[in-house]
């Protein structure tokens, strides 16, 4: 067996899914009556699976924001409620630049891996996000921005309407 850096391909480690198995996932998600949402080279998609994550991303968010030049912070209660984060860019921004990103900012680990790898592959496709109907896109920018986190204790319960 062969174990030299030269031998090792995305293609020999490849252990998730491939493109061909994402349109079946786009397929089932949409037959749920759920939302497929791609990302594109002017947004960051991060899939925040704790409320420590989505806080350590807020903070991520705050100190870098004069780095990574957007236009807006949008937050959604992804299916399983928790959250996810759509950060709309200023300028486009490379896919693998993309990915580096949503990685330092904490989204889901097996997502960016798998992004990676599809990169890496020459794969076209990007993983994408599965929203809810009529998921709200709450504007979280300028509290982002001013206060560098989201005080949960003022913010009001999903259920009820609000963000938290």
């Amino acid at each position: 067996m062969n174990l030299s850096a030269s031998a090792i391909t995305a293609e020999s480690v490849y252990v998730g899914p491939t493109p061909d198995r994402e349109a079946r996932s786009v397929a089932e998600i949409e037959a749920r009556g759920n939302v497929v949402v791609r990302s594109d080279d002017r947004t960051l998609q991060l899939d925040l699976d704790s409320p420590e994550d989505l806080q350590k991303a807020c903070k991520l968010i705050h100190q870098l924001h004069r780095n990574i030049f957007f236009e807006k912070i949008t937050r959604t209660i992804s299916k399983s409620g928790n959250s996810h984060i759509y950060i709309e860019l200023a300028k486009p921004m490379e896919r693998i630049e993309r990915i580096a990103w949503q990685a330092c900012l904490g989204s889901d680990r097996v997502r960016e891996a798998l992004n990676l790898l599809w990169v890496l592959s020459g794969y076209e496709e990007e993983c994408f996000l599965e929203e809810l109907p009529g998921a709200k896109h709450e504007d979280i920018t300028d509290h982002l921005i001013v206060f560098g986190n989201l005080d949960f204790k003022s913010l009001s319960d999903p259920r009820d309407g609000g963000l938290f």
